[in-house]
Protein backbone atom coordinates (compact mmCIF):
# COMPACT_ATOMS: atom_id res chain seq x y z
CA UNK A 1 0.00 0.00 0.00
CA UNK A 2 1.29 3.33 -0.82
CA UNK A 3 1.04 5.36 2.46
CA UNK A 4 1.85 8.20 0.86
CA UNK A 5 -1.12 8.54 -1.48
CA UNK A 6 -3.43 11.39 -0.66
CA UNK A 7 -6.27 10.34 -2.52
CA UNK A 8 -6.07 6.29 -0.51
CA UNK A 9 -6.04 8.59 2.49
CA UNK A 10 -8.98 10.42 1.73
CA UNK A 11 -10.64 6.58 1.24
CA UNK A 12 -10.01 5.83 4.26
CA UNK A 13 -11.07 8.77 5.97
CA UNK A 14 -15.09 8.47 3.98
CA UNK A 15 -14.99 4.74 5.07
CA UNK A 16 -14.13 5.63 8.69
CA UNK A 17 -16.55 8.13 8.88
CA UNK A 18 -19.42 5.93 7.01
CA UNK A 19 -18.65 2.40 8.87
CA UNK A 20 -20.86 4.55 11.51
CA UNK A 21 -23.89 3.71 9.45
CA UNK A 22 -25.07 0.28 9.80
CA UNK A 23 -28.20 -0.15 7.20
CA UNK A 24 -28.70 -3.80 8.35
CA UNK A 25 -31.30 -2.95 10.81
CA UNK A 26 -32.98 -6.95 10.94
CA UNK A 27 -29.11 -7.68 12.40
CA UNK A 28 -28.69 -4.60 14.73
CA UNK A 29 -32.50 -4.72 15.97
CA UNK A 30 -34.83 -7.20 18.15
CA UNK A 31 -38.29 -6.88 19.45
CA UNK A 32 -39.31 -8.44 21.87
CA UNK A 33 -43.35 -9.32 21.56
CA UNK A 34 -44.91 -9.71 25.14
CA UNK A 35 -48.96 -10.69 25.40
CA UNK A 36 -50.82 -10.56 28.48
CA UNK A 37 -55.17 -10.89 28.77
CA UNK A 38 -55.43 -7.00 28.32
CA UNK A 39 -52.53 -6.18 25.88
CA UNK A 40 -49.47 -6.93 23.17
CA UNK A 41 -46.65 -4.89 24.12
CA UNK A 42 -43.71 -4.90 21.81
CA UNK A 43 -40.41 -3.97 23.31
CA UNK A 44 -37.12 -2.84 20.81
CA UNK A 45 -33.52 -2.82 21.80
CA UNK A 46 -30.55 -2.26 19.25
CA UNK A 47 -28.17 -5.30 19.87
CA UNK A 48 -24.84 -3.73 20.89
CA UNK A 49 -21.36 -5.79 20.95
CA UNK A 50 -19.93 -3.48 23.17
CA UNK A 51 -19.60 0.05 24.30
CA UNK A 52 -16.01 -0.15 23.70
CA UNK A 53 -16.87 -0.80 19.82
CA UNK A 54 -19.20 1.46 19.72
CA UNK A 55 -16.40 4.10 21.58
CA UNK A 56 -13.72 2.82 19.29
CA UNK A 57 -15.66 3.42 15.86
CA UNK A 58 -15.84 7.39 16.98
CA UNK A 59 -12.95 7.60 17.99
CA UNK A 60 -11.39 5.91 14.81
CA UNK A 61 -13.51 8.65 12.68
CA UNK A 62 -11.34 11.07 15.16
CA UNK A 63 -8.36 9.81 14.28
CA UNK A 64 -8.63 9.53 10.40
CA UNK A 65 -9.89 13.03 10.42
CA UNK A 66 -7.45 14.23 12.54
CA UNK A 67 -4.79 12.04 10.62
CA UNK A 68 -5.42 13.97 7.20
CA UNK A 69 -3.32 17.04 8.25
CA UNK A 70 -0.20 15.75 8.28
CA UNK A 71 -0.44 13.92 5.04
CA UNK A 72 -1.88 17.01 3.33
CA UNK A 73 1.43 18.90 5.23
CA UNK A 74 3.49 16.24 2.95
CA UNK A 75 1.74 16.78 -0.39
CA UNK A 76 2.60 20.55 -0.13
CA UNK A 77 6.39 19.56 0.74
CA UNK A 78 6.31 17.32 -1.89
CA UNK A 79 5.39 20.25 -4.30
CA UNK A 80 7.63 22.36 -2.86
CA UNK A 81 4.69 24.77 -0.87
CA UNK A 82 5.23 26.10 2.93
CA UNK A 83 3.64 23.35 5.04
CA UNK A 84 3.22 25.45 8.04
CA UNK A 85 -0.14 26.69 5.59
CA UNK A 86 -1.79 24.43 7.39
CA UNK A 87 -0.93 25.00 10.75
CA UNK A 88 -2.12 28.44 10.24
CA UNK A 89 -5.58 27.01 8.69
CA UNK A 90 -5.89 25.09 11.67
CA UNK A 91 -5.36 27.88 13.97
CA UNK A 92 -7.78 29.70 12.29
CA UNK A 93 -10.55 27.22 12.14
CA UNK A 94 -12.39 26.20 15.62
CA UNK A 95 -13.39 22.93 14.74
CA UNK A 96 -10.12 21.75 13.49
CA UNK A 97 -8.44 22.94 16.85
CA UNK A 98 -10.96 21.20 18.25
CA UNK A 99 -10.55 18.23 16.21
CA UNK A 100 -6.89 18.05 16.87
CA UNK A 101 -7.14 18.14 21.06
CA UNK A 102 -9.75 15.24 20.53
CA UNK A 103 -7.45 13.54 18.85
CA UNK A 104 -4.23 13.94 21.07
CA UNK A 105 -7.03 13.74 24.15
CA UNK A 106 -6.79 10.20 23.01
CA UNK A 107 -3.43 9.55 22.23
CA UNK A 108 -2.12 11.21 25.32
CA UNK A 109 -4.26 11.12 27.71
CA UNK A 110 -6.07 14.13 30.06
CA UNK A 111 -5.09 16.94 30.23
CA UNK A 112 -2.71 17.89 27.80
CA UNK A 113 0.16 20.04 28.22
CA UNK A 114 -0.72 22.56 25.34
CA UNK A 115 -4.23 22.65 23.64
CA UNK A 116 -4.97 23.75 20.28
CA UNK A 117 -8.54 24.97 20.99
CA UNK A 118 -8.48 25.82 25.00
CA UNK A 119 -11.96 24.32 24.90
CA UNK A 120 -10.71 20.34 26.61
CA UNK A 121 -13.13 19.35 24.33
CA UNK A 122 -14.79 15.74 25.04
CA UNK A 123 -17.27 13.63 23.53
CA UNK A 124 -20.08 12.33 25.60
CA UNK A 125 -23.53 10.37 25.12
CA UNK A 126 -22.27 8.27 22.54
CA UNK A 127 -24.77 5.80 21.53
CA UNK A 128 -27.19 3.88 19.11
CA UNK A 129 -29.59 4.38 17.89
CA UNK A 130 -32.55 3.77 15.06
CA UNK A 131 -32.94 6.47 12.42
CA UNK A 132 -35.54 6.24 9.52
CA UNK A 133 -35.44 9.10 6.89
CA UNK A 134 -37.53 9.67 4.19
CA UNK A 135 -35.68 9.71 0.23
CA UNK A 136 -34.99 13.26 -1.07
CA UNK A 137 -37.77 14.20 -3.43
CA UNK A 138 -40.62 12.23 -2.10
CA UNK A 139 -43.85 13.03 -2.33
CA UNK A 140 -45.63 14.02 0.84
CA UNK A 141 -47.84 11.74 2.12
CA UNK A 142 -44.37 8.92 1.97
CA UNK A 143 -43.50 7.54 4.86
CA UNK A 144 -41.06 4.69 6.48
CA UNK A 145 -41.41 2.73 9.29
CA UNK A 146 -40.51 -0.68 10.47
CA UNK A 147 -43.01 -3.56 11.77
CA UNK A 148 -42.89 -7.58 13.13
CA UNK A 149 -44.52 -10.31 11.59
CA UNK A 150 -46.37 -12.37 13.35
CA UNK A 151 -42.81 -15.28 13.31
CA UNK A 152 -40.79 -12.01 15.19
CA UNK A 153 -39.20 -11.15 11.95
CA UNK A 154 -38.63 -7.29 11.35
CA UNK A 155 -39.96 -6.15 8.23
CA UNK A 156 -39.53 -2.22 6.61
CA UNK A 157 -42.07 -0.03 4.71
CA UNK A 158 -41.98 3.04 2.88
CA UNK A 159 -39.81 5.22 0.77
CA UNK A 160 -37.09 5.76 2.99
CA UNK A 161 -33.87 4.44 4.79
CA UNK A 162 -33.43 2.50 7.88
CA UNK A 163 -30.07 2.41 9.44
CA UNK A 164 -28.90 2.49 13.20
CA UNK A 165 -26.40 5.25 13.47
CA UNK A 166 -24.12 5.93 15.97
CA UNK A 167 -24.84 9.64 17.73
CA UNK A 168 -22.70 11.75 20.21
CA UNK A 169 -22.42 15.04 21.43
CA UNK A 170 -18.93 17.05 21.94
CA UNK A 171 -18.87 19.46 25.02
CA UNK A 172 -16.22 22.04 26.19
CA UNK A 173 -15.02 21.89 29.80
CA UNK A 174 -18.00 23.17 31.25
CA UNK A 175 -20.28 20.71 30.12
CA UNK A 176 -21.54 23.30 27.73
CA UNK A 177 -22.83 21.93 24.15
CA UNK A 178 -20.31 22.55 20.88
CA UNK A 179 -21.51 20.15 18.44
CA UNK A 180 -23.28 16.95 17.83
CA UNK A 181 -21.02 14.43 16.51
CA UNK A 182 -22.86 14.29 12.63
CA UNK A 183 -22.55 18.22 12.54
CA UNK A 184 -18.93 18.22 13.69
CA UNK A 185 -18.00 15.67 10.91
CA UNK A 186 -19.56 17.34 8.52
CA UNK A 187 -17.85 20.82 9.17
CA UNK A 188 -14.15 19.26 9.22
CA UNK A 189 -14.87 17.49 6.27
CA UNK A 190 -16.08 20.70 4.05
CA UNK A 191 -12.94 22.51 5.69
CA UNK A 192 -10.64 19.44 5.00
CA UNK A 193 -12.14 19.85 1.29
CA UNK A 194 -11.98 23.15 0.84
CA UNK A 195 -8.07 23.00 1.95
CA UNK A 196 -7.32 20.29 -0.33
CA UNK A 197 -8.66 21.95 -2.87
CA UNK A 198 -7.41 25.37 -2.44
CA UNK A 199 -4.04 24.13 -2.21
CA UNK A 200 -4.04 21.69 -4.51
CA UNK A 201 -3.25 18.64 -3.19
CA UNK A 202 -4.84 16.13 -5.65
Amino acid sequence: MDFNNINIRIERVYSAVNARFDKDIKKRISLQKIETTDFVEVKMSINETSEADTINKVMTIIENLAKLKDHIKNEISRKNGDNQIIENEIDQSNELQILIDLYNFDKHGYPLRRERSNKSPQIINIKSVLQQSLQAGTKSNSYVGFSMDMNGQIQTHGNGEHHVTIVADIVDKKGDHLYSIDEFIDKILFQWEKIIEEHKCI
